[in-house]
């Protein structure tokens, strides 16, 4: 029979007796609104039990079951390795993800197999527990029964305990831990188990015997067969489509949602393409996609899926919940940091009033949205520490449930609360590239959900997660996303807006990056003109715009407009800020990159020097502009011919990286690839080729293989394996990485140019000069094109021509190209560059060849006059010009012997004795010949 509850005008009348010692399933509130079935009657004698015995209501399995076999394992595991005390699993997970179909599967399957007791309890109250457990007492014959429900139920406990009829207890939808708490059944003769499911993660489900099983959505494969079987069992496999697996996914894989969505493309005769349709549609409520009559389920998913919040904001701290899920929800399902939650604007969303939440308060609060599954937290799991559900999270968005106290428009609170947050956890230096990743797609998520245009807080993030894409290398990616956000900026706030024009900045430097000096130089160029009559010329944004504008004429190859206006740029900075301000600093930094680029790496070295010790006085001298400083003097140390020191402050430098960021952190990779190549040219190039080779691997595994990194290090591998001896090597190498380069760049990418010339490098240097000529013929056709006729990579080609043509035998011809081209040189780059030097020295050397040993002699020894005042005595390039002169003096008929004998003692001082210009030197000496060799540029 069925008692009603009473009505409200009739709780004061007399209420009937009723015998309740032999009842089962009391109802302890009566008049209280809930319906329960009570059972009557005298217990039966021994002679009236019937085994196996079922206890409770058993929920039907779904239509298209899914079997789930690594839950089932995980459960299996768990019950075979149980103690003495009890076998007992907890099924715990958010709503929706099938715990109780599981729990079923269980209880029918051990009905299946003869188990002679199971009994299904639902857990929700204590009341209806202690009832659920008194009715199986009474129907066992406990004994100690005596009809009162908490002495019946502890009855069953002991009749459990020692009993030889196995059993099976399954406590289902545990709502409160501590009702349970004195109601475990225990089986010290290991004849029966216990199965639980809750949504609850507390500390009191587990130990004592109990195993805690984190129940998770579907597998895509379980996802997507459950849709196939549903449809086709209710034929409509017709509604199936090539959309099936994506709709899978966009559910999120949650047997509630896929169950309610079945039943809703079977009710309204829709395919799953259509219901994808409805389902991504703006303004359609999760509720009118997710029917009622789901197969196995019969309430609205929205509240299935928060259930609970309401009790988790009973919690201390009180209301802070909601407050949880309702940001969680506005960001990335798959997770974010946890640093998010202690951030300033986020303690001030958690907060009452002025009030900001504790640090303390704030990571409790996230726990107890945790322990009631509204969310995930998962400290080993970070940069995604917490997640929600996707369904969860739309359930959130949808429901209203809104923290009154942040004002009318109060998802936009939030959703600030939560852009601020981001931006406030974002590392100034994305040291772990998942956290830049993860920083991004919640960037995406909660613009996608309010749009960050609106506000200054959204649009900083915006801006940083633009940054990110270039930081981490991904430039193609980084130009579309400033274009479309300078389209939204422009509508949004207008064309003159400082953020509009800082995206436009940020999209010149993306320009750069991709490949695209030219429509780098063209963007700077505008913004530039747009700041100064807008901002001002004095104003920060105004600087640093014209810092990247010279930086890209540089980049252009206009390496001489760069240094003027750096130097332009530099008196502005120390007029306003002084020399020793940040920004100042850094010009300076740059300031000596081009200095060295227009032919003065000695004067850019020392000038570092100084820079280096300035930084050494800030605050933030480890910080990255310190560390790329002293990065630049190791290179321009280098570059001044000073290999040795070099490799002294590039170990100092990869030390630090190692420390501060870790063996695999981007920056780390690059300069370990940076003292690599100046081993190298200290004389160990098989170093460098093993060094290069693991970071190779390790670029390769961690960015990919198109990644500009990788590519570039394949290039300095490539490029030292020839130097090693291993020519052939060299150049199928770099037949591949052209390919490589004309498929990730495109055919006008510098990247796809550079690869173009080393090819045909070293295709000549394993002996095959006609397609190496013809490599470098057709390669100026499109530096011509691209970079025009005047750019420093055009020149360097022309040069490898004329070189070509000389190696063929055409040496008239190619004197007259050389001299052409050092007209150019002299025009474009000056006197002293190391390449109007470099192409000196090839005129020379083939007008010896021409047969005029005398005219060569004298070309050298002006030559060295200027390599010794612009390099110095001891540079490798001074050493190599000392080596060419006495060897065309020797062939022009002086003696050389003593020549050699003290350029070889030089070299032992200056390089070292293993140097393989040190050993060719010993050797000239042995046999009196040289032979010269004009290697390519290394890569920078």
């Amino acid at each position: 029979m069925t008692a009603e509850p009473a009505r409200a005008n009739d709780i004061a009348s007399p209420q009937p007796e009723v015998d309740a010692r032999h009842g089962q399933g009391i109802q302890v509130n009566p008049g209280g609104g809930n319906t329960q079935n009570n059972y009557y009657g005298t217990a039966p004698t021994g002679t009236d039990i019937t085994w196996p015995i079922r206890v409770g209501a058993i929920p039907p399995l779904a239509s298209a079951f899914q079997h789930r076999s690594g839950p089932r394992e995980q459960i299996d595991t768990a019950r075979h390795h149980g103690d003495s005390i009890v076998l007992t699993q907890v099924l715990s997970g958010g709503g929706g993800v099938g715990k109780s179909q599981l729990a079923a599967w269980y209880a029918d399957q051990a009905l299946r197999d003869g188990v002679d007791l199971v009994v299904w309890v639902t857990a929700t109250q204590a009341d209806t527990l202690i009832a659920a457990l008194a009715a199986a007492a009474a129907r066992v014959h406990a004994p100690g029964t005596t009809g009162e429900p908490e002495a019946d139920a502890r009855a069953l406990l002991d009749w459990l305990a020692t009993t030889d009829r196995t059993w099976l207890i399954v406590f289902d939808d545990i709502t409160h831990p501590r009702d349970v708490s004195a109601w475990w059944p225990a089986s010290p003769k290991h004849t029966g188990w216990v199965l639980a499911t809750t949504r609850r993660r507390d500390a009191a489900l587990s130990g004592s015997g109990r195993t805690l099983i984190d129940i998770d959505v579907y597998t895509p494969n379980e996802s997507t067969t459950y849709l196939r079987q549903r449809l086709t069992e209710a034929r409509h496999a017709h509604l199936l489509d090539h959309t099936t697996n994506a709709l899978a996914d966009r559910l999120g894989h949650l047997p509630l949602a896929l169950s309610h969505a079945a039943a809703y493309m079977v009710n309204q005769g829709v395919t799953c393409a259509r219901y994808l349709e409805l389902f991504d549609a703006a303004g359609t409520p999760l509720d009118e996609l997710m029917t009622d009559d789901a197969d196995g389920y019969h309430q609205r998913v929205s509240r299935t899926l928060l259930l609970g919040l309401r009790a988790a904001d009973t919690e201390q701290p009180q209301g802070m919940a909601t407050k949880v899920v309702r940001l969680a929800a506005l960001l990335d399902p798959a997770g974010h940091p946890e640093a998010l939650w202690t951030t300033a604007p986020v303690l001030a969303y958690l907060g009452q009033s002025d009030e900001l939440a504790t640090a303390g308060q704030a990571r409790t609060a996230v726990r107890i949205a945790h322990r009631y599954a509204l969310i995930t937290h998962d400290p080993t799991a970070e940069p995604r520490a917490v997640r929600i559900h996707a369904l969860t999270a739309r359930a959130a968005r949808e429901s209203g449930a809104i923290p009154q106290h942040l004002g009318i428009d109060s998802t936009s609170a939030v959703a600030l609360a939560a852009a601020h947050g981001l931006f406030w956890t974002w590392p100034t230096v994305e040291r772990r590239r998942e956290v830049g990743e993860v920083l991004r797609a919640n960037a995406a998520a909660l613009d996608a959900h309010r749009s960050m245009i609106e506000s200054a807080e959204g649009r900083r993030l915006l801006i940083r997660a633009g940054q990110s894409l270039r930081e981490a290398g991904l430039v193609a990616a980084a130009v579309d996303y400033w274009q479309h956000l300078l389209d939204r900026a422009r509508h949004a706030m207008g064309s003159d807006h400082p953020d509009t024009l800082v995206v436009r900045h940020n999209m010149g430097l993306s320009r750069g990056a991709a490949g695209d000096p030219t429509g780098a130089i063209a963007e700077l160029g505008t913004l530039v003109e747009d700041r100064l009559r807008v901002l001002g010329r004095h104003h920060p944004d105004t600087l640093e715009a014209r810092n990247a504008l010279a930086n890209w004429q540089g980049e252009a190859g206009h390496v001489g407009d760069a240094l003027a206006a750096m130097r332009s740029l530099l008196a502005d900075y120390d007029r306003l800020l002084g020399l020793k301000h940040r920004n100042t600093l850094r010009a300076r930094n740059d300031l000596c990159h081009w200095q060295g680029m227009s032919g003065d790496p000695l004067g850019a070295a020392t000038a570092l020097e100084i820079l280096v010790a300035d930084y050494g006085q800030d605050p933030d001298s480890d910080g990255p502009e310190a560390l790329a400083a002293r990065n630049n003097l190791a290179h321009w140390r280098g570059e001044a011919g000073n290999a040795a020191a070099a490799v002294t402050t590039l170990e100092g430098l990869v030390a630090d990286y190692l420390s501060l960021f870790g063996r695999e952190h981007p920056q780390t990779l690059t300069i370990r690839a940076n003292l690599a190549r100046r081993r190298g040219e200290a004389g160990d190039p098989s170093g460098a080729v093993t060094a290069f080779i693991e970071l190779a691997a390790q670029r390769l595994r961690l960015l990919g293989p198109d990644h500009p990194e990788t590519l570039i290090t394949r290039d300095n591998l490539a490029y030292w394996q020839g130097v090693a001896g291993d020519a052939a090597t060299a150049a199928s190498s770099f037949a591949e990485l052209r390919a490589d380069y004309l498929r990730v760049f495109g055919p006008d990418h510098p990247e796809t140019l550079a690869s173009r010339r080393n090819l045909a490098f070293w295709r000549g240097a394993a002996g095959d000069s006609d397609n190496a000529l013809a490599d470098f013929e057709s390669l100026l056709v499109d530096q011509l094109r691209v970079l025009g006729p005047d750019h420093p990579e055009t020149l360097t080609t022309r040069h490898n021509i004329a070189f070509g043509r000389a190696a063929a035998g055409q040496r008239s011809t190619a004197v007259a190209a050389l001299k052409d081209v050092l007209k150019d040189r002299m025009r474009l780059l000056g006197a002293d560059h190391p390449d109007t030097l470099a192409n000196r020295h090839a005129i020379a050397w083939w007008v010896g060849r021409t047969g005029d040993a005398a005219q060569a002699v004298s070309d050298f020894d002006d030559l060295l006059a200027d390599r010794v005042r612009v390099h110095g005595p001891d540079h490798p390039y001074t050493l190599t010009t000392r080596h060419a002169r006495a060897y065309w003096r020797a062939e022009a008929g002086y003696p050389t012997r003593a020549e050699l004998e003290e350029l070889h003692a030089d070299r032992i001082r200056v390089l070292g004795a293993n140097h393989p210009d040190t050993i060719t030197t010993r050797h000239e000496i042995d046999s009196s010949q040289y032979d010269a060799i004009n290697r390519p540029r290394i890569r920078r």
